[in-house]
């Protein structure tokens, strides 16, 4: 079983990056990174595995309408360069593009 968490930045993201640091000691395996009001998710995601030893850390949706697909994939190449098999991004499955509803669940 593995165990993950959404990172929740409210309370500023400095110290949620702290908490994320003292999970992965007690054996966290996934953080999920939103991208909601302040920063970008790539931005943060390499800022953690920068600050993170083995936790996998993982997109929530990306909005595809500021970004396109290659530069997605250079992105996600960049940080998987930097920090190897330690970062993964949610994408869209071909069953959730013929029902969305779907993906939802």
């Amino acid at each position: 079983m593995r165990i993950s968490m959404l990172l929740s930045y409210a309370g500023g993201f400095k110290e949620a990056v702290k908490e994320v640091q003292l999970l992965e000691k007690a054996g966290l395996d996934m953080v999920w990174v939103p991208e909601a009001y302040s920063f970008d998710a790539p931005s943060a995601m390499g800022y953690i595995a920068s600050r993170t030893e083995r936790v996998t850390i993982a997109s929530g949706i990306l909005p595809i309408y500021s970004r396109t697909p290659s530069l997605l994939a250079m992105t996600a190449a960049g940080i998987d360069c930097l920090f190897p098999h330690r970062v993964t991004q949610n994408r869209p499955t071909p069953i959730a593009i013929r029902d969305p509803l779907l993906f939802l669940m």
